[in-house]
């Protein structure tokens, strides 16, 4: 927010909980920006958010075409159309990368086991501008996902509807609604992902990292290896079991590129300025 001549504060934080809704997040936005309204009224404030708070940030500003006080919304790493780490952590419990975050946070049993019932995880899944894009998050070799058995066919989760109704089937937790998939759809699948319309007046910035290498997850691919364990002296395979092996782009180690820099072509707008930033220019974006 603009500087004032009195002691009152300039630089607002927003925490929310990013296991609920990004709706819900952005709810919470519009009463905070509020409060700003009251200590600036008519002020227009600039947004640095980063990752999953640039989506919370543009869902309030949809909600609030015309009133919602923003000049800037300046986006670090966020995962415009979803990121493919996601959905790793809904089949795996894969999200964080240390063993000390991993310690802190959730093992990745634990995690697997809560994941699908946080509406804000599923909205960050591959969307259907993910696939549009040439994005391919999900495929079968060895192990039909469906049926959780191992088969001789190959499949390329190439169609959306195909994919979101498999994560439903999959990762739907009694009790909890929506499911994964239908989380996914119905937050994406509104002018949250085309920016061909918007017309908020709000000017976007999006900042993104680029590794040397590729390191960022695109594809997980459901594969399939003997059961084995060792008895006494004996080893015994009774079965085959479900072994994921993955496929990597470029991006920031959690968010490919092309979901971040939002300089896509006609299928869903362009929106704004983006920017690649060398992986570690980022963590000093960020520690700023």
């Amino acid at each position: 927010s603009q500087m004032s001549n009195s002691n009152k504060p300039s630089l607002f934080v927003f925490p929310y909980d990013w296991r609920k809704s990004i709706e819900e997040a952005s709810q919470a936005l519009k009463e905070y920006v509020g409060c700003i309204q009251k200590m600036y009224p008519g002020t227009q404030a600039d947004i640095v958010a980063h990752s999953m708070g640039g989506l919370v940030a543009r869902r309030y500003i949809l909600d609030n075409p015309s009133a919602h006080n923003v000049r800037k919304l300046i986006s670090i790493g966020t995962p415009w159309i979803g990121a493919t780490k996601a959905l790793d952590a809904l089949e795996n419990g894969n999200f964080m990368t240390s063993p000390v975050q991993k310690a802190l946070f959730a093992p990745p049993d634990r995690l697997k086991a809560i994941v699908g019932s946080f509406t804000g995880a599923s909205e960050i899944l591959p969307s259907q501008s993910f696939f549009s894009l040439g994005g391919s998050p999900l495929k079968e070799d060895g192990w039909d996902l469906l049926t959780n058995q191992p088969s001789t066919a190959a499949k390329v989760y190439d169609n959306y509807s195909d994919y979101i109704s498999l994560l439903n089937t999959r990762h739907n937790h009694p009790g909890f609604t929506p499911a994964p998939g239908d989380a996914n759809a119905q937050f994406h699948v509104t002018t949250q992902d085309d920016w061909s319309t918007d017309t908020s007046g709000v000017e976007y910035y999006h900042f993104y990292s680029l590794q040397k290498e590729d390191k960022t997850l695109s594809t997980l691919v459901a594969t399939s290896a003997l059961d084995c364990r060792q008895i006494g002296l004996q080893l015994w395979c009774p079965g085959e079991k479900l072994v994921w092996k993955y496929k990597w782009t470029t991006g920031d180690q959690t968010v490919p590129a092309f979901s971040a820099s939002r300089l896509i072509d006609s299928i869903i707008g362009l929106a704004g300025h983006s920017a690649a930033l060398p992986d570690e220019a980022e963590q000093e974006v960020l520690r700023a």
